[in-house]
């Protein structure tokens, strides 16, 4: 299975063992290749299509997407799950530059995360950076109490008060 993203190219995406994260409202392009004489059968919640390119908009919930191969009835069977997510960037340079000056989190201004924590710790595990999802959010500038933080790696640690396991990951400060 091929999957790519219909969206600004300045997004970024996350495919992991066949799960891609998504943000709210999004849409993906699916498409198989299969080889002369192989049909193929798209089948997710909004129905099912035997079109090699399948788009799917306006993604507001998880959801499982199939491929249901035949080779002259020998069967196969692919599929990945879109999981309506929040995508943290990596890393900052906070130059001035105005590009990737703060650490930003794609998604987490939706409404639905207004109960979430995000908590940036250093390399000895003291917090650096807290703030809040939905509206509440301000991106980290890289600083602790207005003071340059050093160049180097921090952690994260985004809860999104949804019962799922909290979102966790390294973000470089390079300047």
């Amino acid at each position: 299975i091929n999957i790519r993203k219909i969206f600004n190219l300045s997004k970024r995406y996350s495919l992991w063992r066949q799960i891609l994260s998504v943000v709210s409202d999004e849409s993906i392009t699916v498409s198989s290749n299969p080889n002369i004489g192989i049909s193929h059968e798209w089948v997710w919640d909004q129905g099912t299509s035997t079109q090699s390119d399948i788009q799917i908009p306006n993604i507001d919930k998880n959801k499982w997407i199939y491929l249901k191969l035949d080779s002259s009835g020998c069967l196969g069977y692919d599929s990945v799950y879109v999981a309506l997510s929040v995508i943290p960037f990596d890393a900052i340079s906070p130059n001035g530059d105005m590009k990737n000056d703060t650490w930003n989190i794609l998604g987490i201004t939706a409404n639905r995360y207004d109960q979430a924590i995000i908590t940036i710790y250093n390399r000895w595990g003291e917090e650096v950076y807290k703030t809040y999802g939905g509206s509440q959010f301000t991106p980290w500038d890289g600083t602790k109490d207005g003071n340059e933080l050093p160049v180097g790696t921090y952690y994260y640690i985004i809860d999104l008060a949804d019962q799922d396991e909290p979102i966790t990951g390294p973000v470089t400060i390079i300047r």
